[in-house]
């Protein structure tokens, strides 16, 4: 027994001249070495062994719980996507304002786009009190029931709802669920609106910030001849503004200007 101490002591000695390891460092790695199944442990090993033994039984504890958000976080994830793909086919069943703009009846045009939006935002808040990530397409879904509203307020005259709607799309209630490089094109009808309003100075701003910026693929998708052909479908329904001109000048001098060369009847050089 006394043999058995002194050679831990020995080594704990040793130990702690090297590493400068702490006194509760040491006993614990003396009582490594203190493992005669003849003998009795000492009450400071067994001191050790109860405390090595709380501590795998935390990170035991630990482990587990980790192991259950992640499960957890799964099953929410997968009710997530389900619950996406369903809110998509129930947007897209529901009415569509785009036709009764054609029709030229703003309201129910309004009402229709409305409800769209109304549907999506009930979705967001699900998503937000359960901290989920939103899958990719979130975003789009977004652009899709929130630009055409901004939209169609535009020719009901509807310029304050236009601007609050237009305007709280990257505020911190929608965040991720709307902060997308595809929803930049409804900040047009955000400078539309401003502009109809006469708040000149704010309307310039948004519409010089995006010059250049594809917003669609294919012909006319650049941000310019979007605004360009929006001040042509605004003003044959009798929406017409001073300013228009005014902007389409500043757009003369971009390397898209081809539609703008129409516009002013200008032949190629």
């Amino acid at each position: 027994m006394w043999f058995r101490n002194l050679k831990v002591l020995l080594i704990g000695g040793l130990v702690l001249g090297l590493t400068g390891c702490t006194t509760d460092q040491l006993t614990a790695f003396s009582c490594t070495f203190d493992n005669d199944p003849t003998m009795p442990r000492s009450p400071e090993c067994l001191a050790v062994d109860r405390q090595q033994d709380e501590n795998a039984r935390i990170r035991r504890l630990e482990r587990e719980a980790e192991q259950r958000r992640e499960e957890n976080q799964r099953r929410f994830q997968a009710e997530a996507d389900a619950r996406f793909e369903a809110l998509k086919a129930r947007v897209g069943a529901m009415t569509d304002g785009h036709k009764y703009f054609l029709e030229g009846d703003w309201k129910r045009a309004i009402e229709a786009a409305g409800a769209k939006r109304l549907e999506f935002m009930h979705e967001v808040d699900w998503y937000r009190d359960r901290n989920l990530s939103p899958p990719r397409e979130f975003a789009l879904l977004c652009a899709e029931v929130t630009g055409p509203l901004t939209f169609y307020y535009l020719f009901d005259r509807h310029f304050d709802s236009a601007i609050r709607l237009a305007s709280m799309i990257h505020t911190e209630r929608n965040g991720a669920y709307c902060d997308d490089p595809s929803m930049t094109w409804v900040k047009t009808n955000l400078a539309h609106a401003l502009m109809f309003q006469g708040k000149l100075e704010r309307a310039d701003k948004v519409y010089q910030q995006y010059r250049g910026v594809r917003l669609y693929e294919g012909e006319q998708g650049v941000w310019e001849e979007v605004i360009a052909e929006d001040f042509r479908v605004l003003r044959e329904h009798g929406l017409d503004h001073p300013h228009m001109d005014v902007v389409l000048q500043s757009f003369r001098q971009s390397e898209t200007i081809d539609i703008f060369r129409d516009l002013y009847n200008e032949p190629e050089p």
